[in-house]
């Protein structure tokens, strides 16, 4: 059993084998020529599907989890099988999708969950799995010539609340946390009384993050449109 805490060498050391790795990644394209980038970025979406069905058979064979804790309805869950999705149909929205939701995936690195662990291996599975949403998102940008658009911003908005509420209804019949929705997603803010009130700050406070990650491509959304309507 590992009591696993913030910023210790195994976390530090996950996150820089997994930083690593995605350079590598991106570095082969870049450098190998005669690559063809279509089957090698459809490689790399279905590595990423198959990331997410390993970490839910490790948590649920080795980690002793019920089956219904580990369903993919964590935002970096469904942004990880969106990345994998988008990688195998080069979709610019389900790109966008992954772009609004790839903030969560930062914060999980930084500040994963602390609970403990069976084997000391799932922080690298953990930090892997968020890091490779990450790295879906780079990829799309340096390669894949992905656009972040404002119909991008409205689905995630929408689907986000969506989201949330099936992961209310789910949290409230099986007493999980998806969404960290019924529970503080750490325990710095739990000072925050009623935990409705902090349900309803959280989904907003995430929505603006959404919003803010917009605002470095307004110009480049209203110009293309601009230049579509001539």
């Amino acid at each position: 059993m590992h009591s696993f805490r913030y910023f210790e060498p195994l976390h530090i050391h996950a996150i820089l084998t997994w930083i690593f790795i995605s350079f590598i990644i991106i570095l082969i394209p870049l450098l190998k020529k005669g690559l063809e980038k279509g089957i090698y970025t459809k490689l790399l979406g279905i590595f990423m599907l198959f990331a997410k069905v390993f970490d839910i058979y490790f948590r649920i064979v080795f980690e002793r989890e019920p089956w219904y804790s580990t369903m993919p309805l964590n935002l970096c869950n469904i942004s990880l099988i969106l990345a994998g999705i988008y990688l195998l149909t080069n979709n610019n929205l389900i790109f966008n999708i992954v772009y609004f939701y790839f903030t969560g995936a930062i914060l999980a690195v930084i500040l994963p969950n602390t609970n403990p662990y069976m084997y000391r291996f799932y922080i690298y599975v953990f930090i892997g799995t968020h890091i490779l949403e990450i790295l879906a998102v780079t990829y799309a940008f340096i390669l894949l010539n992905a656009k972040v658009t404002k119909k991008g911003l409205y689905v995630s908005l929408v689907l986000y609340l969506i989201l949330s509420c099936i992961a209310r209804v789910y949290n409230n019949h099986f007493g999980t946390n998806f969404m960290f929705l019924n529970d503080y997603v750490i325990s710095a803010v739990n000072f925050i009384k009623p935990l409705n009130l902090y349900a309803v700050l959280y989904t907003l406070l995430f929505m603006i993050s959404m919003i803010v990650t917009y605002l470095p491509f307004i110009y480049v959304d209203n110009t293309e449109i601009k230049e579509e309507n001539i």
